[in-house]
C-alpha cells in the first residue's frame, strides 16, 4: 500500500499537496490529509473491483483493464501530439 501511496504522489496529486501545504502553511496536516484521502479512495476502488470479479470472471475483468489501459494511453499521447 506504501508503493501505491508513492506513486500515486508524482501526479497531479503532488501539486495538489505543495500549493494546501504553500496555503495553510499546516505541512503535516495537509500531509495526513493527502494520506487519508488516497486510503479512503484505494479503499473503495478495492471493494468496487471485489463486487466486480463476483459477477465477471477475472479474465474478463483482466481484458476491460488492458483494453482501458490502451486507450487511456493512446489518449494520452493524442493529446501531446496536439501540444
Amino acid at each position: 500500500m506504501i508503493t501505491i501511496i508513492l506513486l500515486e504522489l508524482g501526479d497531479k496529486t503532488q501539486l495538489t499537496t505543495i500549493l494546501l501545504s504553500a496555503r495553510f502553511g499546516e505541512a503535516l496536516s495537509v500531509i495526513i490529509g493527502v494520506l487519508v484521502a488516497l486510503m479512503l479512495i484505494l479503499g473503495i476502488t478495492v471493494s468496487v473491483g471485489k463486487k466486480i470479479v463476483e459477477f465477471l470472471p477475472v479474465r474478463t475483468v483482466k481484458q476491460l483493464t488492458a483494453l482501458a489501459t490502451l486507450l487511456e494511453e493512446g489518449f494520452c499521447s493524442s493529446k501531446e501530439l496536439l501540444v
